[in-house]
């Protein structure tokens, strides 16, 4: 997940002796299938194969959808691609585009899988283009949110980056127009998998204000 950006989860074949079994990785851990004996079920595997390398969308193989390449752009270009990024909050239109590959990208499989890139808004305006630090990452529910503790500090701080926008991102289900997108949501709607997820992390974004300053003036 850390070598291709803003993926939410990731699918795989695996192969051994005889049989060939079907995974899948998210930030909360790995889900997988019974194993199938090749010979008795090729044709699962070959349709498992077409499937991921031929039929599934970007987005079907785990792209977060409030992410887009930006027109003209592709993963096998010379230079780092860039993106156009929705915060995903409710009500929130804006866009924002990143500007180069992530200043930093977690490796790890399970965890927050934070990721900061540089961006700036995709708006049309005339004037200067507002930079920011975009930042996306898996919280816990048990925690307060990243953007309330920034809403908590009321005068700029040395030292401190500033806030310019950040929620947890939303998504419709159901019937519910804005519902928080957790892990179980993204189970229960690929997998149809409603067993429940520990600790039901939930997807938050930042953008903040602050690019490039020192951490101790």
């Amino acid at each position: 997940m850390a070598a291709r950006p803003f993926q939410l989860y990731v699918l795989c074949v695996f192969i051994y002796g005889h049989k060939f079994s079907l995974g899948w990785y998210d930030r909360r851990g790995v889900i997988i299938s019974d194993g199938y004996d090749i010979l008795d079920n090729l044709d699962i595997l070959v349709n498992v194969i077409l499937q991921l390398t031929t039929h599934m969308t970007t987005y079907q193989l785990g792209h977060d959808r409030s992410v887009r390449l930006l027109e003209g752009h592709s993963y096998y270009q010379f230079e780092y691609p860039s993106f156009l990024v929705s915060m995903g909050a409710a009500g929130d239109p804006r866009l924002w585009k990143t500007e180069g590959p992530p200043i930093w990208s977690s490796l790890s499989l399970l965890g927050r899988g934070t990721a900061t890139w540089r961006a700036v808004s995709a708006e049309n305006k005339p004037k200067k283009k507002e930079v920011v630090i975009l930042k996306t990452l898996w919280r816990s529910q048990t925690r307060e949110s990243e953007s309330h503790v920034y809403g908590h500090i009321k005068s700029p701080l040395p030292g401190v980056a500033e806030l310019n926008l950040g929620d947890d991102v939303c998504i419709p289900v159901a019937r519910e127009a804005h519902a928080r997108f957790t892990i179980g949501t993204l189970r229960f709607l690929i997998l149809d998998d409603n067993t429940g997820v520990p600790d039901d992390p939930v997807l938050h974004s930042l953008a903040l204000k602050t690019v490039g300053r020192v951490l101790f003036p």
